[in-house]
């Protein structure tokens, strides 16, 4: 397995005047990673001991697989704060993916984040409130496919030897490619607040959000008349929600330096499928048994499906 990574960034700060400030950090990042992966077997020993291919008297590859994808990206994040109080973040990037079609292989995610520090701007930190802000985002990431779902491709078997001859053979794969594969999407939407109180004894850090996930990339089970098992998808919507809580507490804390921390989190997160496509379930199937995940619309994700004989 090998992998190339470059990246090129530039930042730049600049107080625009006493109040307001503005940093800003743009990139670009090309990446590229190859796998090699090859079994040969030798069989009939010649010389015990000697456990070489080359001392077999007969050998078979029984793969050769290589593997290649590269991407490029180009992101910027600007970032507006005013009097160390108020921040206002703007991202933006946009990749290019070898493991796309050509009419989708260029996809752009952007984002907008802010925060407020209201106890600084209205002078509020006291012996009971310390510190207090509140902050917002609104995010969407995208993310590339891993190689070769776009086409159905042939195996290369090992030769067939018959009255003397050799007869090289391929096999259709079971799994049918899209040609129309698009890039994953989620957006996510989060609020929260972070508080510090009694003398920074007590924190609390309080967040809700609502994660949406959509043209997911998964292999679902097709009609075995088809001729496949399988086809590569984008699954519609899923959704998941939720709430995060961190609470941080400090009971002991002496003037000799000794501090008691404790600290716990509570995570509450709800999921549901919105739209698993026309036909309302997607069968992911699990291997060598019965019993695989389903996607149905309505439900929550990763539901277990099998089936058990009929009894008495």
């Amino acid at each position: 397995y090998t992998e190339q990574d470059y990246n090129l960034i530039a930042t730049i700060t600049k107080d625009i005047n006493e109040s307001f400030g503005f940093r800003a950090i743009v990139g670009s990042n090309v990446n590229q990673r190859a796998r090699n992966r090859r079994k040969v077997t030798g069989s009939g020993i010649i010389s015990e001991g000697l456990y070489h291919t080359d001392a077999t008297s007969q050998t078979t590859v029984n793969y050769d697989f290589y593997e290649l994808r590269r991407f490029y990206a180009a992101y910027a994040d600007l970032q507006f704060s005013y009097n160390d109080y108020a921040y206002l973040n703007l991202v933006g990037r946009n990749d290019w993916s070898s493991t796309l079609p050509i009419d989708n292989r260029s996809y752009f995610y952007p984002g907008v984040s802010g925060s407020f520090v209201f106890t600084e701007a209205f002078d509020l930190s006291n012996s009971i409130l310390n510190y207090g802000k509140v902050r917002a985002a609104v995010t969407k990431v995208g993310n590339e496919p891993s190689p070769y779902l776009t086409a159905t491709y042939y195996s290369i078997q090992q030769p067939l030897t018959e009255g003397g001859s050799d007869y090289n053979r391929a096999t259709l794969k079971d799994i049918l490619g899209n040609p129309n594969l698009k890039p994953e999407f989620t957006t996510e939407y989060e609020a929260g607040v972070e508080l510090q109180l009694l003398d920074n004894r007590v924190g609390l850090d309080l967040t809700y959000f609502h994660r949406t996930s959509t043209d997911q990339i998964a292999l679902a089970r097709v009609p075995a008349t088809s001729g496949f098992e399988q086809e590569v998808v984008n699954i519609g919507e899923l959704e998941n929600k939720g709430w995060e809580i961190g609470l941080d507490l400090t009971p002991v804390r002496t003037t000799s330096g000794f501090t008691w921390n404790i600290f716990s989190a509570f995570t509450k997160i709800e999921s549901k499928i919105v739209d698993a496509g026309p036909a309302t379930e997607i069968y992911i199937g699990g291997p060598f048994s019965t019993v695989g995940t389903i996607h149905r619309t309505g439900y929550p994700y990763g539901q277990i499906l099998g089936s058990i004989n009929a009894r008495d």
